[in-house]
């Protein structure tokens, strides 16, 4: 505790000190702050679900933008996610892509919802999202929202991570962007992008590859990536949007010598989408979509001696839905209510050396729901109430009604400083493996949801000319948690956890082409049946740009993990860092041709949760990209 104290102590000691030596510097807005947003500008979509300007917003809330992803020159949604205040990402390996477990305050992986332009991306079977193929190059932003939003969203106890993909184009001339890069290990990705419209129709299309033999071992990986975009503006006030997408991840997860096994992943991912909006008149406005979402996935055991085949598992997913919203936006008022319809199926096959593959047929899992949300503006004031109720049935088991409410308050105490607080409540439903069981897994069919009430207040003020202060404190208490009960072999429902801290921030605007930032977790773990152990978090960021002579961008992190996250031969001691270098070497009229290397993990620091999963040394990429 004594190290999280002073160094919460030393950032807002500083804080003063930065004002002081940056005050003789113009004055710059919140937008030109390296980790923070223009409250009157910046429309996030995540918390109600429809476009509401970040001044209105109660919740935590982090924004990744698209120029940020290319200065870090990032391969993956998790090596993006790693920068993010509150996440922690326990990658498995950090090698060149490969999977990652995504948390949000120290809560479990399935806690946290992933979302793709709102479709959810968990898996049906475990809740297990697969991050580590989407293609970074079709994202406009990430949305980060930290803490329960089951009012919006249902399923979301920990937090939600919203990725908004780019726009259909607009301009007669495609624009676009061509990419390749060449690593160590022979690690290696290659990217197009293109994107125009005419009249009132538009498009945008993305194609790309990965590929390495692996910078640890013999953990090689690939990905084949497509991504789709087709809008159409068929009256002045009805307008439909259409995207296909396809990611298919083949890895080596880990080579475990101790017992001659390494485990490989072959991910095979579908998404189609369809969406149509409408204004019915000045204050009323309608949004039905409907998407289906695939996922063959297929995890095997084999020998690392001689390649041999041990065990493996098909899963065979489907996610088939549909929503409804209708906003109505008046005055002060601005209301939605909507409702979501999905089906989830889940067929399973396992197979074995020395003994008769199973067939465990096909789970089912219907859900259905409706919502409510307001903002009232008040003068000053923004109050955002919330409401959602579930219903929820797994085939087989028995079927639960949930009630969801949230309350989110917002007061700008002058222009520069504005104050926050939520209060909500969130649940996670149980995943089908959970329920209905497995081959040597009986499964829990009464295995009830997880459920969390959840309080959250925050400032963050740019009073200090020339810098950013950012400051939230949580309580998350959690009740029904899972736990594995020995006696019975099986899942089942507990007692109470908590997970208590503060996130703290401060960034700069640019002192000579020079920006930093800092930002600092901390979470306080009392979890059910497990160990009350402190976890905590830093983040650092330096930028210089200096116009002609490129971008240099240097991001550091560290996560110290509690003692549920460290096992087997875990090494946390250092803080690992990044270099980022780009340069725009060749420019006309219609082209950048921009240059840009990478060294990851400069001083070869050793962070990883298990020693299995050890992270690379120092590695070097470069490459090319042109945007025309």
């Amino acid at each position: 505790m004594k190290i999280i104290s002073v160094m919460a102590a030393l950032l807002f000691i500083a804080s003063p000190c930065f004002a002081v030596v940056l005050a003789e510097l113009e004055s710059k807005t919140t937008a030109e702050l390296l980790l923070y947003y223009d409250w009157e500008e910046l429309l996030v979509e995540t918390p109600t679900r429809r476009p509401t300007r970040l001044r209105h917003v109660a919740e935590n809330m982090s924004v990744i933008t698209a120029e940020e992803i290319r200065a870090m020159n990032a391969h993956s949604v998790n090596e993006i996610l790693r920068t993010v205040t509150g996440v922690r990402v326990a990658f498995r390996g950090g090698d060149f892509g490969g999977m990652a477990a995504l948390s949000i305050h120290g809560s479990d992986y399935e806690h946290v919802l992933i979302l793709l332009d709102g479709v959810r991306l968990n898996d049906v079977d475990s809740g297990w999202p697969e991050t580590g193929g989407i293609p970074v190059q079709i994202i406009d932003r990430i949305e980060v929202l930290k803490g329960p939003s089951s009012s919006a969203w249902g399923s979301a106890l920990g937090g939600v991570i919203n990725i908004v993909t780019k726009p259909a184009g607009s301009g007669n001339r495609p624009t676009g962007t061509l990419y390749g890069s060449q690593g160590e290990g022979n690690s290696r990705e290659y990217r197009a992008e293109a994107a125009a419209g005419h009249g009132k129709q538009g498009y945008y299309l993305y194609g790309g590859s990965m590929d390495s033999d692996g910078l640890v071992g013999d953990k090689y990986f690939e990905n084949k990536s497509f991504y789709g975009k087709f809008a159409s503006a068929l009256t002045e006030k009805v307008a439909v949007t259409f995207t296909a997408g396809y990611w298919h991840p083949d890895y080596k997860d880990f080579e475990w010598a101790a017992y001659d096994r390494s485990y490989l992943s072959d991910i095979k991912n579908y998404l189609v989408t369809g969406k149509l909006e409408a204004g019915l008149s000045s204050a009323l406005r309608l949004s039905l979509d409907l998407y289906f979402l695939g996922q063959e996935r297929q995890n095997s055991f084999e020998t690392m001696t001689s390649g041999a085949h041990l065990e493996s598992r098909l899963l065979d997913n489907g996610l088939y839905g549909g929503s409804s919203s209708l906003t109505w936006e008046q005055g002060n008022h601005t209301l939605l209510l909507g409702m979501d319809l999905s089906r989830g199926e889940n067929d399973s096959s396992y197979f074995f050396a020395t003994a008769a593959p199973v067939e465990w047929g096909t789970e089912t899992r219907k859900e259905w729901a409706v919502y409510l949300n307001d903002t009232l503006r008040l003068d000053k004031l923004s109050v955002t109430p919330g409401l959602r109720y579930d219903h929820l049935s797994i085939a087989g088991a028995a079927t639960d009604d949930i009630v969801s409410p949230s309350l989110g308050l917002t007061y700008p105490i002058d222009e520069q400083t504005l104050l926050r607080a939520t209060a909500a409540r969130g649940f996670i439903r149980p995943a089908i493996g959970l329920v209905v069981g497995t081959p040597g897994y009986a499964g829990y069919p009464d295995l009830e949801p997880e459920d969390i009430w959840s309080l959250q207040a925050g400032i963050e003020s740019s009073r200090f000319r020339n810098l950013h202060l950012k400051a939230d404190i949580f309580y998350h208490h959690q009740d029904e948690s899972w736990f594995l009960n020995d006696e019975a072999g099986l899942f089942t429902n507990g007692g109470e956890s908590e997970r208590t801290g503060f996130e703290l921030g401060a960034a700069t605007s640019p002192l000579d082409n020079l920006t930093a930032g800092c930002s600092f977790t901390y979470v306080r773990l009392e979890p059910y049946g497990g160990i009350s152990d402190d976890a905590y978090g830093l983040n650092l960021k330096l930028q210089y740009q200096a116009g002609r002579l490129g971008n240099l961008l240097l991001i550091g992190y560290y996560r110290w993990l509690d003692a549920n996250e460290a096992s087997t031969g875990a090494s946390y001691d250092d803080m690992i860092w990044d270099l980022h270098y780009n340069k725009d070497i060749f420019v006309t009229e219609n082209t950048t041709t921009n240059f840009f290397v990478s060294a990851r993990n400069l001083f070869n620091g050793r962070h990883y949760w298990h020693y299995v999963f050890e992270n690379p040394d120092r590695w070097l990429e470069a490459g090319l990209r042109i945007a025309f």
